[in-house]
């Protein structure tokens, strides 16, 4: 009998040990199921433990660690203690999560992170190096990192142009517009892990920042351009210019009708030569052919002399 129940007191031990609820990975209602089924259990071993203990006594062996026992039942209180607190603190990190981020208290929140890490270093030393509470510090302490970087990105310089760079560089999914982040919630701005990038972040919020002085010192300029009233006047030097072309166009235009006068002139010369030579081209011509005719007159008779001594037979 002691030898059985030995091992099922160590069984139990081993069992605790190796089972998910010293994980953060495990649920809540997991876990209050398994400690749960191991408070069960260790039960019964304690109320059979009674009798045992005295049985060994008696026969003055050391078969049964019942300190076993004890141990067990204390590190099942100091699960359900870091459990109870995983819930409480987890309740209320759910409703902060499900808020938009833009109107949330960033001085309330640092106050109640603040109460609540308090909380959990108030657990027993034991529990510290468990996974379970390393997550809870951590899930406290990542919400504390973002705050400051949560009211630098409530600077109404960030546009969407910033916040897609934001986007890019914390190496998240989601689809920035503005509608996007007016219903963005805490919880998803923390799962974009800016504690992670927190230079990056701060960069893009100054690059923000001077982007916005610079948009009020173009919109100052156009404002005052805008109010201005302007009147055209001709310019002095377009009135010298002016006045200089149309000297120079009426200079051009003068010597260009001289020319126009003296090509005239000269064709009105060349034309009487023509003229002049053609009368007397043909006064010459009409001298040559009267020349010419009293020729033939004259020689007339001789031909017909010519002719008839030709036709009279000897």
């Amino acid at each position: 009998d002691l030898a059985t129940f030995s091992e099922r007191v160590e069984t139990l031990q081993k069992e605790l040990d190796e089972s998910n609820v010293y994980s953060r990975d495990c649920t809540i209602g997991d876990a209050w199921l398994t400690i749960d089924n191991f408070v069960t259990r260790l039960d019964i071993l304690e109320n059979e433990a009674q009798d045992l203990i005295e049985l060994q006594e008696l026969l003055e062996a050391s078969v049964v660690n019942f300190a076993i026992l004890p141990a067990c039942r204390d590190e099942l209180n100091n699960l359900k203690q870091v459990w109870e607190t995983v819930r409480i603190i987890d309740d209320q990190q759910i409703e902060w999560k499900r808020h938009r981020w833009q109107k949330m208290n960033t001085k309330y929140l640092r106050e109640e992170t603040n109460k609540q890490l308090d909380i959990i270093k108030a657990l027993p030393e034991d529990v510290f190096t468990w996974d379970v509470y390393m997550g809870l510090h951590e899930s406290i302490t990542t919400i504390q990192e973002c705050l400051p970087l949560i009211d630098d990105l409530s600077n109404p310089a960030m546009r969407t142009r910033h916040w897609k760079q934001l986007v890019r560089v914390t190496g998240g999914a989601v689809q920035v517009d503005n509608d996007t982040l007016k219903r963005m919630t805490l919880g998803e701005l923390l799962s974009l892990g800016l504690q992670k990038h927190v230079d990056d972040v701060r960069a893009i919020v100054q690059r923000a920042v001077k982007d916005l002085i610079i948009e009020k010192s173009l919109k100052t300029y156009e404002e005052v351009w805008l109010s201005k009233i302007f009147e055209l006047r001709e310019h002095v030097r377009n009135k010298m210019l002016a006045a200089t072309e149309k000297t120079m166009t009426g200079e051009t235009v003068g010597d260009a009708q001289s020319e126009t006068s003296e090509s005239a002139s000269h064709q009105q010369g060349t034309a009487a030569s023509r003229s002049q030579n053609r009368t007397t081209s043909r006064v010459s011509n009409q001298s040559s052919q009267s020349r010419t005719r009293r020729t033939s007159v004259s020689s007339l008779p001789q031909s017909l002399v010519l002719i008839g001594e030709v036709c009279i037979p000897i």
